[in-house]
């Protein structure tokens, strides 16, 4: 119920701003409503649907519940797939920057002017929601989860990036990509090899140690905490990485509280 009722909800909007015709007003409200929050505070936000560093977020599940980093990394494949060859077959629409009047909307950030849909920040920020709130049955845990993926999709409409067609696409991109990464993930033993734990390790330590010398965003108010992140969890990897290395033992996924049992 709590992941269908997700995407019901995401295509129910959708459908709702396509059948109106309401996606520049939609967009312009929205834009406009959110500029009290600042500039930095959004660049802070938007940051966290790169696909990069959303990987940095998993990293402190590696040892004990590597299940959730092996349905990140299957789920962030497929969207990363499908994001680019939507993106292409559709043949690069607009963002709004190309047809709002500039005196009308606020954008800051790098300026990209085509391949709208679907917005792969929103898609990322989803399928972390999804495979999270698919591995945790709280459903205190599952709202707060839908609400700050909702934030960080909505912060690519605050900073002028995308349409909220664009978003709410890539949002159900994003969920149903978290599903299926989630089921890899179930029927598959590898996350339990040691050698498995360390290829997530060292391949998140890489993508740690590039994001600290090197700005992927291009949003500088948001670059003192992509690197704060990076510095978090090359410590935090750098112990996982030497406690792999000193036990024998393989790690057990026994489920905590709030989280679901695996099959």
């Amino acid at each position: 119920m709590f992941f269908g009722g997700v995407l019901v909800v995401l295509a129910s909007l959708f459908a709702f701003i396509q059948y109106a015709d309401a996606n520049n007003g939609v967009f312009l409200y929205l834009n406009q409503t959110t500029r009290p929050f600042g500039d930095t505070f959004w660049e802070c936000v938007t940051v966290l649907g790169d696909g990069l560093i959303g990987c940095l977020l998993v990293a402190p599940f590696i040892q004990r519940r590597p299940r959730i980093v092996l349905s990140t990394l299957a789920a962030g494949l497929i969207v990363l797939g499908i994001v680019q060859a939507v993106k292409y077959f559709l043949g690069g629409l607009p963002r709004p920057v190309l047809i709002i009047p500039a005196d009308q909307m606020h954008y800051f950030g790098p300026y990209v002017a085509m391949n709208a849909f679907p917005s792969g920040h929103s898609a990322t920020a989803f399928m972390l929601a999804g495979v999270l709130g698919l591995t945790f049955r709280s459903w205190g845990l599952r709202v707060l989860f839908v609400i700050l993926a909702s934030i960080v999709a909505l912060s690519r409409v605050a900073v002028g990036a995308h349409w909220p067609v664009d978003i709410l696409g890539g949002a159900f991109l994003g969920w149903s990509a978290a599903g299926v990464g989630y089921l890899i993930a179930q029927h598959s033993k590898y996350s339990d090899i040691k050698a498995t734990r360390l290829i997530f390790a060292l391949a998140l330590l890489a993508a740690a140690v590039s994001i600290f010398f090197y700005d992927v965003t291009r949003y500088p108010g948001a670059y003192w905490l992509l690197r704060t992140m990076a510095v978090v969890a090359i410590v935090v990897l750098v112990r996982t990485i030497w406690l792999e290395f000193h036990t024998s033992e393989k790690s057990g996924e026994e489920p905590s509280a709030g989280e679901a049992p695996t099959p």
